[in-house]
């Protein structure tokens, strides 16, 4: 009898550990995921400028020269509107120039989007926030330009 008790005791011990070990898994995996769920239309929408930087070195000197800027330094406000047409409004908003209209193309796997001639690694999307770095063509020249939006 005694050995039934205490296969009993180690099935219910058993059964008590893998119920926990699965109530872990499910409790890791039940935060918000809206921002895993990334898909190609994540691109889709109006983000507006919120705050870049930029480095680059002068190839002659060697001099690293840096700035950051908030929004434009003049108060315009700069968004871009990707459609899901493949059709990206480029704005600054009270400027004498009016809204530009270009194609983009996002790629969702390598997380690059192309919009005009301008190339960009997407370094940040969330349903909330998008940040690009500039890919610059030239190799031989040291360049960041990093851009932060928040979606409308």
């Amino acid at each position: 009898m005694k050995t039934k008790k205490g296969l009993l005791r180690q099935t219910g011990q058993l059964v008590a550990f893998v119920a926990i070990v699965l109530c872990s898994f499910t409790l890791s995996a039940c935060g918000d995921d809206d921002d895993d769920d990334i898909t190609a239309q994540s691109i889709v929408g109006k983000w507006i400028l919120e705050k870049g930087e930029y480095a680059m070195t002068n190839p002659i000197t060697g001099e690293v020269v840096r700035g950051t800027y908030n929004r434009c330094p003049d108060g315009r406000q700069v968004y871009y509107h990707f459609n899901e047409k493949g059709v990206c409004t480029y704005t600054e908003a009270n400027s004498d120039y009016g809204p530009r209209l270009t194609e983009y193309v996002y790629d969702h796997e390598q997380q690059l989007i192309a919009v005009g001639i301008s190339f960009y690694r997407i370094t940040q999307l969330s349903s909330t926030q998008l940040v690009w770095e500039k890919l610059d063509a030239a190799d031989d020249v040291n360049y960041l330009f990093r851009e932060t939006f928040v979606r409308e």
